[in-house]
């Protein structure tokens, strides 16, 4: 992104990267493959941004919690931060949850119950705001079908995909795919990429000095709609997937230019690029 050398004045660039694929107590078919691939892929892209790392794969949740503990008490007033979940996500009456890797088996119907066991994606922006941060990059990658039992009856939270919760005032959100579409985990059974489709595309135009935020989301969204089509089935045969991200611009004081560069921003934008990422087999 434009001007992503290290700024010429006191500002830290300080990031919590975490990745979940293992869910013991979610069937095998709800265990996930590139999550972890995936967070480790991003904390080596922020790292070699200048960013200072804070990364855990497959964690409890007091494991998440005590990562987010550590990564807010690195950051002061005016640094950049970023943030990046990849692993289940579940809506819940409209709120997104990120969910741990020892989330107890659950039957139909119990939302308290999940939602005692996982983390709320609100309060992990509430505690960035509390750190009066310059900026604050988030990517919650947890748009996967629901992992949790359902029946004829009631189910625990939507059927697939996060809520279309309405972008805070001076937020800045991306989706990896758009409202009621799945995000590719892979092109196909001969694809044998490290990530999932989203994040090698997200991670290679992050990557781009010349972009802008903006830029970087229209960039992203053109190459991975055209990538998804290209997927195939699992006997080869051409079979294209709709999948495309979609970004919202809810920022204050126009144009976010060089947000990273280390010129002065004169609002302090909370700047979130929600990711939402669905392995489809």
């Amino acid at each position: 992104m434009a001007g992503l050398a290290t700024p010429a004045w006191a500002e830290k660039r300080v990031a919590l990267v975490i990745g979940n694929d293992l869910y013991p107590n979610l069937p095998a078919d709800r265990q996930l493959k590139k999550a972890a691939n995936d967070a480790t892929t991003v904390a080596d892209a922020l790292r070699s941004l200048g960013f200072d790392i804070v990364l855990g794969t497959n964690l409890g949740r007091q494991g998440m919690i005590d990562r987010l503990a550590d990564f807010t008490s690195r950051l002061e007033p005016g640094d950049t931060a970023a943030v990046f979940y990849a692993g289940h996500g579940v809506a819940i009456a409209g709120v997104n949850y990120l969910v741990p890797s020892d989330v107890p088996t659950v039957n139909e119907g119990a939302e308290a119950r999940v939602r005692g066991a996982s983390i709320a994606e609100p309060d992990v922006i509430a505690e960035l705001q509390a750190k009066a941060v310059r900026v604050a990059f988030v990517v919650i990658d947890a748009c996967r079908d629901n992992p949790f039992p359902r029946a004829a009856g009631r189910s625990i939270g939507n059927t697939r995909g996060l809520a279309d919760a309405r972008p805070a005032r001076g937020i800045f959100t991306l989706y990896s795919a758009g409202i009621g579409q799945t995000a590719l985990d892979q092109l196909g059974s001969n694809d044998t990429a490290h990530n999932s489709v989203f994040t090698r595309i997200f991670v290679e135009q992050l990557k781009r000095p010349e972009l802008h935020l903006g830029d970087l989301a229209v960039e992203v969204r053109e190459r991975v709609a055209a990538l998804a089509l290209t997927a195939t089935d699992a006997g080869g045969q051409a079979a294209p997937h709709e999948q495309t991200p979609a970004y919202y611009d809810q920022t204050l004081g126009g144009r976010i230019d060089d947000v990273w560069a280390g010129n002065k921003y004169t609002d302090t934008a909370i700047t979130k690029l929600l990711v939402n990422s669905d392995p489809v087999q």
